[in-house]
């Protein structure tokens, strides 16, 4: 009788022991599995800095275009007026049209 009941606890516990080891795997598995997704979230946010640096200097860039049509047009804007004040200029100030 006894015999039986300690072959009995013996079975258990190696079930138990099994058990562990099987949960100890998957702790290590689950383990694994966090670390590629920390890496692969740490590479997410990395691409996301570099996008948003992207985005930042195509709007830089886009300003500058912005500010050079702006001189672009207040240079004919300027150069439309003298052409229209010539002779004015003439009138007035010969050597400023000279120069």
């Amino acid at each position: 009788m006894k015999l039986k009941k300690a072959k009995k606890a013996l079975k258990q516990i190696n079930r138990l022991f099994e058990a562990v080891h099987e949960l100890e795997q998957r702790n290590t598995d689950l383990i694994r599995e966090r670390r590629i997704l920390e890496a692969r979230n740490l590479d997410a946010e990395h691409r996301v800095s570099v996008l948003e640096t992207l985005v930042e200097e195509v709007l830089l860039e886009l300003r500058i275009c912005e500010l050079e049509l702006k001189k672009t047009d207040l240079q004919s804007a300027a150069f439309e007026t003298t052409q229209d004040n010539r002779p004015i200029l003439r009138l007035v100030n010969p050597i400023a049209l000279a120069g």
